[in-house]
């Protein structure tokens, strides 16, 4: 059997993890040979560290997902409409929007009700606590945004728009590149990755 690890190990290995994650941020601010990849992925990763606590000083509902924000969106714009409109909408798949659904229906952020004029359909509408939430969603998420773009104007801000958009657009393309299709990513890639950066010299324990 396994031996259990004990509190000194977790320590240490928690002391590793902070001075690992240190020194990976002060070369991301100081040095100049990072790609470009590189700081959007950082940006990206210690936002989703930021964003829960946001969105739980807003609301205490927990659990709301990408998926969620936008249905919500969605229908405290147009109320009334079936799962196939919601998902042309929103653009996620019929998959995904239907578990969303059946657990915001169970937290009672919408109703579901059967379409009476063709009762193979089911209707979909936003209850007061749904737009409540929906509000506070919004609140947090401007706030993240203030967080983003401080100390940047708007005319930075109307040119950067444009790029993250096409930034976005050149990587839905390259999921889709034939070449990588069938490419399977070995598990241990990450603990390779992360070994890498424990033998570097930038990192003296």
């Amino acid at each position: 059997m396994p031996k259990k690890e004990t509190t000194r190990s977790k320590n240490s290995k928690s002391d590793l993890n902070r001075k690992m994650y240190g020194v990976f941020e002060n070369s991301l601010l100081e040095r100049s040979d990072f790609t470009l990849s590189s700081y959007i992925n950082d940006i990206s990763k210690r936002l989703k560290t930021i964003t829960p606590k946001k969105i739980q000083s807003k609301n205490q509902a927990t659990g709301v997902s990408q998926c969620i924000r936008a249905i919500l969106t969605s229908l405290s714009q147009r109320n009334n409409v079936t799962e196939l409109m919601l998902c042309h909408d929103i653009k996620y798949s019929a998959a995904t929007v239907s578990v969303s659904l059946k657990k915001m229906a169970y937290d009672d952020l919408l109703t579901l009700t059967v379409d009476n004029e063709d009762r193979r359909r089911t209707l979909i509408s936003i209850t007061e606590k749904g737009l409540e939430t929906q509000k506070y969603l919004e609140e947090a998420y401007k706030e993240l945004d203030g967080i983003l773009l401080k100390g940047i104007t708007e005319k930075e801000k109307d040119l950067m728009v444009p790029l993250l958009k096409q930034m976005l657009k050149n990587v839905l393309e390259a999921q889709n590149d034939p070449a990588l299709k069938d490419i399977k990513v070995s598990p241990c890639l990450k603990a390779q990755t992360t070994k890498s950066l424990l033998d570097s010299k930038e990192l003296k324990l």
